[in-house]
């Protein structure tokens, strides 16, 4: 802003300017000094002329005012150059521009006088009147001190003149406040203007020159007119100068370093640890995102460190494969034991077990259960039953040696054809060196061992009729042991497969079984890893009887279906060829007669049938005819003819009868009962073989007996009356086929299995009887289950049963060398008598020790099991939508079982019902489980009036209280009996009569 009085730069500091600020001032001072001195009245820059006093500028108010007073007269404010000048005159005067106020106040004193600003000259010229003396502006007191004397009068008129030009002249004239602002202007001072003379280096140009003061960045400038202020802000904005090192160490401004509490500046370490900043997970260095905004840390450790993505990924991955949707995770089960691993506690499901089935052409021979089979024998040697060393069952072979070598042989089955076999012997060495399995020239694997038995297996293919033989060497008096001996057809695959495997593997995978086996008795258990046995848990199929060709390409298949139950799609059918059954006579060739059953849409050449001492009848292709005994044929449809029937050949020595004799119905029904029919009555004629070849061909005494055991022929219980029931310990034919179209079924089973996080031991197997009937015996003062014969001998005792819950007896081992191992098994169960209920009914879940008497373990069961949280839940919500079916349909069973069908019986024996008028003899069973008979029965038979199905029959023979009379018309009323035996059988006892006799009334539990 550039002036006279200083030059200043409006960018520069004030400090920076200071100095010609400080000039500038002086220079002002000065000229306002000079003003003051200035001899006329006018501003040499003419702001104060005598044209402004002649307007008045300053006036007589002013004046009047004091605003020209004595301090003003008094310091000559208004003196004798004014006077001189005519600036202040006498008209002025006279009109009291100077008047007695002015006087009174001494604004005129003695000073003015005493100098001549008032002297004779303003006084002659009227400027002091009388007047003015006379209203005492100058007065007595004025002149007593002098303050008016001769000179200030003759100065005063000369003023008077001064002042009477001055108001006569043109110029403006001030008035008294004017006066006082003129007043106070220092000498040399120019009009009162917001003006500089210069601001740094910038000059003003004019006397008015404009400074604008601007903001620069960071800066803010605010004017305040009305209180004459400008306001400099800094925003904060601008980039200050370089200052940098005042603020650091060394510095007059020091910054200090940050620090937790307080800001700062940085200090050489952390910027050092600044610099060392990376995106990497480099150790000791400040995270710092990378160019995609991401850091890198190293892997956590300790609880609270942080957690990466990778982490993150892992902890979360398991949660989310857990909620989605997983597929089950599949199991193969082999025979054994195996460990299963899953992540979770889960429900295992079976999903799959396919059917198998082995066929032991030795039938029941091999096992010598019987004792030494008749089909056997020995060359060089001789043979005995052994129960000391048995490898399956009870019983064994034991061949002594005559000589250096021996053999003992069967005749039971000769291969032939040019099929495929496999031969396999368990045997162990007693005294003797060395056995083996021989047959048609080849030689099986050679066994030495003595402490344990040991498979010897040959695989062949007959192209002629050998003999199976098992071959002992050694010394004269020497022996050695022979078991488990079967002998199986099977393909050229199976042939060329084990062309390479030990002994031992292929003794796993063809294990003997009695005649014809499937799988069945299927268990399934988890045992604990550590803990206590009696927490296993199972899964049964104890009647499963799962089949298949002999190839295994068509079998029948175990599964659970949508409601958790098990179920078979069956393609083979399985049954007891019984006397119940409706036979007929087919015809009688010499030396044997045929006979014929229905069963259900077989396909032609698909059936095996086993004879009641196991052995496996000859099969007969469909068109052809028999050509001897132990034969049998199947067919369906042959030549567009349906048939649907089974038709065997029976032997006159097996049967009793005669080739001249033809059996009525129940006589073939007595022997499928296990009956054999001879001419007897006389004590010469007592048995089938007592005469030889004792047959009954017509003529005689018809006669019947059993064999004891079952077979052989050793008999029992002979009579003269035909027996209408199963003979004790007889086992039936039976008879397995290939249906000609599948049929779906359920199949019983129990338990189930929930698999523990982590390792299960899981063992698959076969034997598994579940809930067989129990009679409990006292034996010294305790009540044993397994201390009599139970169906078979058990290898473990699983639960005890009364009235269909845990019954609480204490289950015990046998100790090694106890005879009840070698009668009824390993264990059994035990209590004292007081818990004996003997009107209770008692059951037992047992795994049978001679497992081949019951079925074959599967090769494979296929299950599976929840793999993830999501599916666990859906199992568990579909079983419980499945619990509730089954439920539903419990409950509906239980409801149509309130409302029981009524079922009508073959009459037998020409037992018929009594008239219309009278119930029909009929029974049924109700939801309890009880079996109602009701009917009046004429000529009812003290033989048999009918029979009970299986499910039906009570456990022991039972009697009952019934009424009879000899006539229809109720002549000769006498009370009567009716029993009901345990193997079904009803039949009039005491008091029958052929009139009638009621049956209303009968009422037991069935058997379970």
């Amino acid at each position: 802003m550039p002036n006279r009085y200083a030059n200043l730069d409006g960018n520069a500091k004030i400090s920076e300017s200071y100095t010609q600020i400080n000039d500038g001032f002086t220079t002002v001072q000065s000229d306002i000094d000079s003003h003051k001195a200035a001899a006329t009245l006018d501003h040499p820059d003419g702001s104060v002329t005598t044209a402004k006093l002649a307007g008045k500028a300053v006036t007589q108010a002013k004046l009047g005012d004091k605003a020209v007073g004595s301090g003003q007269l008094a310091d000559a404010a208004v003196g004798t150059g004014q006077l001189a000048d005519g600036s202040v005159t006498t008209a002025k005067i006279a009109g009291k521009a100077v008047g007695a106020a002015q006087v009174a106040d001494k604004a005129i004193g003695s000073g003015q006088l005493a100098d001549s600003a008032v002297g004779t000259t303003q006084i002659a010229a009227k400027a002091v009147t009388q007047a003015k003396l006379g209203d005492a502006a100058v007065g007595t007191t004025q002149l007593a001190d002098g303050a008016v004397t001769a000179a200030k009068v003759a100065a005063d008129v000369a003023t008077q003149a001064e002042l009477d030009a001055h108001v006569n002249d043109t110029v403006p004239h001030i008035s008294a406040a004017e006066r006082s602002k003129l007043t106070g202007i220092q000498t040399g001072a120019e009009v009162n203007q917001n003006a500089f003379a210069k601001v740094n280096d910038v000059p003003a140009n004019a006397k008015s020159d404009t400074l604008t003061i601007e903001g620069g960045t960071g800066i803010t400038i605010t004017t305040d007119a009305a209180n004459k202020k400008v306001l400099v802000t800094a925003t904060g904005t601008a980039t200050p100068g370089a200052h940098a090192s005042s603020h650091i160490t060394g510095g007059t401004d020091v910054i200090p370093n940050v620090t937790g509490s307080s800001s700062g500046l940085m200090s050489p370490v952390d910027k050092s640890k600044l610099d060392g900043t990376a995106s990497a997970a480099t150790p000791s260095t400040i995270m710092q995102r990378d160019a995609n905004g991401r850091a890198k840390i190293a892997a956590p450790a300790a609880a609270d460190d942080i957690a990466r993505k990778d982490t993150v990924d892992a902890a979360v991955a398991p949660l989310t494969a857990d909620l989605a949707d997983a597929a089950l995770e599949s199991l193969a089960l082999v025979p054994g034991q195996q460990v299963v691993s899953p992540t979770r506690p889960a429900p295992l499901r079976v999903k799959s077990i396919k059917g198998r089935t082995l066929v032991n052409l030795l039938g029941r021979d091999g096992g010598f259960e019987a004792g030494v089979p008749t089909t056997w024998s020995a060359t060089y040697g001789t043979m005995s039953s052994e129960t000391g060393n048995v490898a399956s069952g009870a019983k064994a072979l034991r061949v002594t040696l005559a000589s250096a070598a021996a053999s003992a042989a069967t005749n039971r089955f000769l291969p032939a054809d040019n099929k495929c076999y496999v031969f396999i012997a368990m045997l162990k060495c007693g005294t003797n060196s060395s056995m083996q399995a021989v047959i048609s020239g080849n030689q099986g694997t050679l066994v030495t061992k003595k402490d344990e038995f040991a498979p010897s297996f040959i695989r062949f293919k007959a192209a002629s009729s050998g003999v199976p033989s098992i071959t002992v060497d050694g010394a004269n008096g020497q022996y050695g042991y022979v078991d488990g001996v079967r002998l199986y057809e099977i393909t050229q695959a199976e042939y060329d497969a084990i062309a390479g495997q030990l002994a031992d593997q292929v003794a796993a995978k063809y294990p003997y079984v009695d005649d014809v086996k499937n799988v069945n008795g299927v268990y399934i258990r988890n045992i604990p890893v550590v803990g206590d046995p009696d927490k296993d848990q199972y899964v049964f199929y104890p009647d499963c009887q799962l089949a298949a060709n002999m190839d295994g390409s068509i079998y029948d298949e175990l599964y659970t279906d949508a409601d958790g139950r098990a179920r078979v799609k069956r393609r083979f059918r399985t049954m007891d060829l019984t006397g119940e059954m409706a036979w007929g006579f087919a015809g009688s060739p010499s030396g044997y007669k045929t006979f014929g059953v229905s069963i259900p849409a077989p396909i032609n050449d698909t059936a095996f049938v086993v004879k009641y001492d196991g052995k496996i009848l000859g099969r007969v292709l469909s068109g052809a005819g028999f050509s001897a005994a132990d034969q049998q044929v199947i067919s369906g449809v042959y030549n567009g003819t349906t048939y649907n029937t089974v038709s065997i050949s029976v032997s006159n020595n097996d049967s009793g009868w005669g080739d001249s004799y033809t059996p009525t119905a129940d006589e073939i029904k007595a022997y499928f009962n296990g009956w054999v029919m001879f001419n007897g009555g006389a004590a010469s004629n007592s048995t089938p073989d007592n005469p030889a070849n004792n047959l009954y061909n017509g003529s005689g005494q018809k006669a019947w007996a059993r064999r004891s055991g079952g077979v052989g022929r050793t008999w029992v219980d002979g009579t003269v009356s035909l027996p209408m029931t199963l003979a004790p310990s007889f086992t039936t034919y039976r008879l397995q086929y290939q249906l000609a179209e599948a049929v779906d079924e359920p199949t019983r089973s129990e338990g189930a299995i929930l698999l523990t996080t982590g390792a299960n031991s899981l063992e698959v197997g076969a034997g598994a009887i579940v809930r067989e009937s129990a009679r409990p015996a006292i034996v010294s003062g305790a009540a044993y289950i397994f201390a009599n014969n139970q169906a078979y001998r058990n290898q473990r005792v699983i639960q005890t049963y009364k009235n269909s819950r845990p019954s609480g007896w204490t289950i015990a081992t046998r100790a090694a060398g106890d005879s009840g191992n070698a009668a009824y098994g390993l264990q059994y169960a035990v209590t004292d008598p007081s818990n004996y209920d003997p009107s209770a009914v008692y059951e037992v879940t047992y795994l049978a020790l001679d497992v081949h008497q019951i079925g074959l373990p599967p090769t494979q069961i296929v299950a599976e099991y929840a793999a993830n949280l999501r599916t666990v839940a859906d199992d568990a919500s579909k079983a419980a939508v499945q619990l509730a079916r089954r439920v539903s349909v419990l409950e509906n069973g239980s409801a149509q079982a309130k409302q029981p069908q009524w079922i009508t019986p073959t009459l037998l024996n020409g037992t018929q019902n009594f008239s219309d008028g009278f119930n029909a003899i009929s029974y049924m069973k109700d939801a309890l489980g009880f079996v109602h008979i009701k009917g009046f029965a004429a000529n009812p038979s003290n033989i048999a009036m009918f029979r009970l199905p299986p499910g039906y029959r009570p456990a022991k023979n039972l009697v009952f209280a019934s009424t009879s009379a000899s006539s229809a018309a109720g002549a000769n009323p006498l009370a009567a009996t009716i029993n009901v035996q345990a193997n079904g059988t009803v039949q009039a006892a005491i008091n029958a009569q052929a009139g009638f006799m009621t049956l209303d009334g009968i009422a037991f539990q069935a058997e379970l």
